[in-house]
This record gives structure tokens, sequence and C-alpha cells, in this order.
């Protein structure tokens, strides 16, 4: 019997070594899906950080940026446990290029790549003239139109124009509305006069009359030509010597440029002297965005405001100041020729009154206290 009881307890124990055995089996087997599954999971985290964009693959491809698409995974796992959004993400690089005074803009759904606005340097200086050039040498034609036909505005709208000359009158003065009103016609009194002199005195025909009308509209687009051709190398002299400029670039090309010059007057403003862009790419949103950069610069530089001056020939400019944000100064016309051939100019202003820069030059405690004021309202 005691054999028996004997031989029972080693099989108990036995058995109880086998359901033992299997239980670690059982667990280890846990333990390895377990590890499967924790190598999968990382596997997806990193799968979810190779789509997010880094600085500086955002830096070579600003167009990561510029879209304002969804990523297929929303959620980014940092390496401390912290959980950001991939709007966090493009939040943060947008931070980083404003700091260093970079702007990544998407000007066109349908274009390839964006166009980066940068602060201009020395090594732009040639491209940036070249544009301000033609930009202003292309008004050829339409300025050689205004003079020659100029007096056609004047005979149709005279009334109109009278009138609001005897509106204006107390503000502009007396000389100026002379200027106004004499301009307009010297074209017609030249051919006038001279198609007279030929035919009456010197006894020629219809065909001296027209060599007359011919020489005179050759004369004048000559003019406008050599007019423009000036202003365009003065203002590019003045480029070296400006307070800042902005620059529009696409895959190292240069398609647009702003400069901003210092502004003489009571208050610390600047001028925009240069706004142009390549033929090949207006209309697209490049001219905009130059104006949003150096307005940021502007304010930046502690700058009050921003002034500009348009002619009647740039419409299209004057609507783009108007578009953002620009005002209406007054205007005044521009000497060609004396007073009797003038441009009609219009200014534009942009003020700026949340800028504040400490190396501004010295100010009376009347104007401290007031922008002090100010910025407490604000």
């Amino acid at each position: 019997g005691a054999i028996s009881d004997q031989r029972r307890m080693v099989t108990e124990r036995v058995a109880e070594g086998h359901s033992g055995q299997s239980a670690s089996n059982e667990l280890l087997a846990e333990v390895q899906e377990l590890k499967s599954v924790t190598r999968e999971m990382g596997i997806q985290v990193s799968e979810m950080r190779a789509e997010v964009p880094t600085y500086a693959e955002v830096l070579s491809k600003p167009k990561s940026v510029g879209r304002a698409t969804i990523p297929k995974h929303s959620v980014l796992v940092s390496s401390d446990g912290a959980k950001e959004t991939s709007g966090d993400v493009l939040g943060r690089v947008r931070r980083a290029l404003d700091a260093k005074r970079l702007s990544v803009l998407l000007l066109s759904e349908s274009m390839d790549s964006d166009i980066v606005v940068r602060e201009a340097t020395p090594q732009d200086l040639a491209v940036r003239t070249e544009l301000v050039r033609c930009s202003i040498v292309e008004y050829d034609l339409s300025a050689f139109f205004m003079l020659f036909f100029q007096e056609l505005e004047s005979d149709t709208g005279s009334s109109r124009s009278l009138w609001l000359l005897a509106i204006r009158s107390r503000q502009m003065g007396q000389s100026h509305i002379e200027m106004c009103m004499a301009h307009n016609a010297l074209t017609l009194h030249v051919c006038v006069l001279g198609g007279a002199v030929v035919f009456i005195f010197l006894g020629g025909g219809p065909g001296a009359a027209a060599a007359l009308l011919l020489g005179v509209a050759a004369l004048l687009a000559g003019g406008a030509a050599l007019a423009h051709r000036a202003a365009a190398a003065r203002l590019a002299a003045r480029l070296p010597a400006e307070l800042y400029g902005c620059v529009a670039e696409r895959r190292g090309r240069v398609l647009g440029t702003a400069s901003v010059a210092e502004c003489w007057g009571p208050r610390r403003s600047g001028w925009l002297q240069a706004l142009a862009v390549a033929p090949g790419w207006r209309r697209r949103g490049v001219a905009r965005a130059l104006l949003a950069a150096a307005r940021a610069r502007a304010a930046a530089e502690g700058l009050e405001s921003l002034e500009a001056a348009a002619s009647q020939l740039q419409a299209a400019a004057t609507g783009l100041l108007h578009s953002a944000g620009w005002e209406m100064r007054g205007s005044y016309h521009r000497p060609l020729l004396g007073a009797a051939l003038t441009l009609p100019m219009t200014r534009m202003g942009l003020e700026l009154p949340h800028a504040v820069d400490a190396r501004a030059p010295y100010r009376s405690p009347r104007n401290s206290n007031r922008n002090l004021e100010a910025s407490i309202s604000t």
C-alpha cells in the first residue's frame, strides 16, 4: 500500500509538471505575439514619420508647405511621446521661415512648383535692373497714344473736367489748374498751326501736312522712348542705395522684384520705388506677394508708412495697390515739357501703425507718449 501511494504521488507530480510546461509554452507564445504586434506598430509609426516633411525637405521643396492639403496620417508621434498634427508641423515650418524673412506662397494651383519671396542680395542686382528696365520701356506705345490723342479726352469731357477743376481749385492752386488745362491740347495745336504754316505760307499740299503729322508722331514716340530709358537708368542707379529689396524666385530664376528706398519727410517712411514682374508671370499673384513681403519688412524695420506714386499709364499698378490696402494721398501732374506737357500722377500710401523698432531715431516726448498710448490701446 505504501508503494502504491508513493507511485500515485509521483504520477501526480509528473502531471503537474506537464501542465506547468504547457502554461509556460502558452505564455511564451503570447509574448512572441505581443512582440510581433509591437514591431508592426513601430513600422507604422516610422511610415507615419516618413510622410511628414523635415525642415530641409520643406526648404528644398516649398510646394509641400504652400498647399493646404490633409496628409494621409494626421497624427504624429514624436520621440518624446508628445502628439501633434500635421498642421502643427506646417505652422512650425512657416514660423521658422518667417524668422528668416522668407515666405513660401502658392500662387496658382496649375503651377508645378511654388514661388519663394526672399530678401534681395547684391548678386540679384543685374537681374532686378533688367526687370525694372523692361517694366518701364513697355509703356512706350501707351505713352505715345496718351500724348498724341490726349486732347480727345479734353474735348469730349471738357465740361466735366472744368467742373472738377473748379471744385479742386482751392486745394491745387491756380497754377496747377492752368497746367492741367494747357497740356491736353499741345499735340492738336502743334499739328494745326504747323499745317497752316506749311499749307498757307510755304505752299505745301496735303502731302506736306500729312508729313508734318507723321513727324510730330515720330517726335512724340522718340521722346517717350528716350524718357523711359532715362528713367530706367536713374532707377537702376538708385537700386544699390535702397533701404531693402525683395525678389520672387522660382527654381533659381528671379521672376519679380520690389525695392523700397528711404522717403524724405518728417515721418520715418519708405518709398516703393520699383515693383516689376516678368511678363510671363503676371496676374499670378507675384506682385501681391512682393507687396506683402515689402510690407512685412517695413513693419520689421519700424517704418511708419509706405509711400508710392503711379502714373496714368499704370492703372493696373494703381488697382493692385488699392486692393492691397493702400489709400490715395492725392494727385498731381509731373512736368514733361514744362507746363505744356505733363503726366498725371497718383500718390498712394499705406499706414503701418503697429511698426516698432528700437533702432528708430529720437522722438520728442509728445510723439513718444502718443505712440505709447496707441500701443497700450492696441
